[in-house]
């Protein structure tokens, strides 16, 4: 069978899915054509691929133009707007959507395709409510998750990124765990307001406020109506818009200082310190992100002059784990300093208590054992 697709690759939401059908694809023995969407396809975005499967791209890629035919059928994974190109008679477009409304233009772009693929049942109710019949539900296979999560003790997910209402499968993911009772909390800068509405009520909603992303007025719009559970309002903001934010949503709202993802940068230190000059620390001192074992003043200045994690005896692997691009690690330090987690299809919990292999402990000293 010979297919003709036109996708991207690079390390983006879509970017992933790409690699991921196009590794099925390669499994399968498929002739293919392929036709990257963008300057060229990113291999580079990953760091373990099959050697075999590289070279089944690039030799489809490299060929594209000699072997296309418009009676090879097309199968493109994109989004609505650019899906109106094609290479080939016939065409099926994989896309994403997920809000409740289709616009004329949209409608009039899906309308062309022969087929459309989309991975959420809730796009496919909205298609078809909008006289588009050729769509056919294709769920993204969730069976290393699925695995992780049944040998996993009480299990609670709390998703962050990034961005995550960014991820066009945002919606499923979080429909997948509440329907499985599964508590469920999705962090949030609130900037996409038409993904944060389709999300199910059951799944509790971690906002940040960020000045420089949206105004306040803007913010608290998105956020009305959502289940929130805290407000992270960060320190870049005025201090006048805390106490506006506090009038309505109360002790839901934390004062949050901008965390430096630079483990040894001291800067940090000096921001916690002019936070605590100023006249609002007097209302926000009682704010989780100023206790001990947070990331306060008094744990950060603990925690930066600490130089004795190694070898303490952590309960990290009773409390949480990471998951990054299908690879587990068990804290921070693992998810930013090592670059091999364990798929998460391998993945099994012991359950121990470890002997920490870092000299620093990135914000988990409350998982020490004394």
């Amino acid at each position: 069978m010979k297919l003709l697709v036109n996708a991207p690759i690079n390390a983006l939401s879509f970017g992933n899915v790409s690699v991921n059908i196009l590794r099925e694809l390669f499994k399968k023995n498929i002739d293919l054509i392929f036709f990257p969407i963008g300057d060229k396809a990113e291999m580079e975005a990953y760091d373990k691929i099959e050697p075999d499967f590289v070279k089944y791209l690039q030799a489809a890629t490299n060929d594209r133009y000699s072997k296309i035919s418009k009676d090879i059928p097309c199968l493109k994974l994109w989004h609505i707007f650019g899906s109106e190109t094609r290479y080939s008679k016939t065409q099926s477009l994989f896309t994403f959507h997920e809000v409740s409304e289709v616009t004329n233009i949209e409608k009039n772009l899906l309308s062309l395709q022969d087929r459309i693929f989309v991975s959420s049942n809730y796009t496919k109710n909205i298609f078809n409510l909008n006289g588009l019949d050729n769509v056919t539900h294709v769920p993204f296979d969730f069976e290393g998750f699925d695995k992780l999560l049944s040998n996993t003790k009480d299990p609670s997910v709390f998703i962050y990124g990034g961005e995550p209402t960014q991820h066009p499968e945002c919606k499923q993911l979080t429909d997948y765990l509440v329907d499985k009772s599964i508590p469920t909390t999705l962090q949030t800068n609130a900037s996409s307001r038409r993904t944060l509405k389709t999300i199910d009520p059951r799944v509790n909603i971690s906002a940040s406020y960020h000045s420089s992303i949206m105004k306040l007025g803007n913010f608290m719009r998105n956020i009305t109506g959502l289940n929130i559970s805290e407000i992270a309002f960060m320190a870049d903001a005025p201090d006048e818009e805390y106490y506006k934010l506090k009038t309505v949503f109360k002790n839901k709202v934390q004062y949050c200082p901008i965390i430096n993802d630079k483990l040894d940068d001291f800067s940090m230190n000096e921001e916690l310190r002019a936070i605590a000059d100023r006249p609002i620390y007097e209302d926000v001192q009682d704010d989780y992100h100023f206790h001990p074992h947070a990331n306060g003043v008094i744990n950060y200045e603990v925690w930066h002059n600490n130089e004795d994690s190694l070898g303490n005896n952590c309960d990290i692997k009773k409390r949480m784990i990471h998951i990054q691009d299908n690879k587990v690690y068990f804290c921070f330090n693992s998810l930013m300093e090592d670059s091999n987690g364990v798929p998460m299809a391998e993945f099994v919990n012991t359950y121990e208590t470890v002997k920490c292999p870092y000299k620093k402990c990135y914000f988990g000293m409350e998982n020490w054992v004394v």
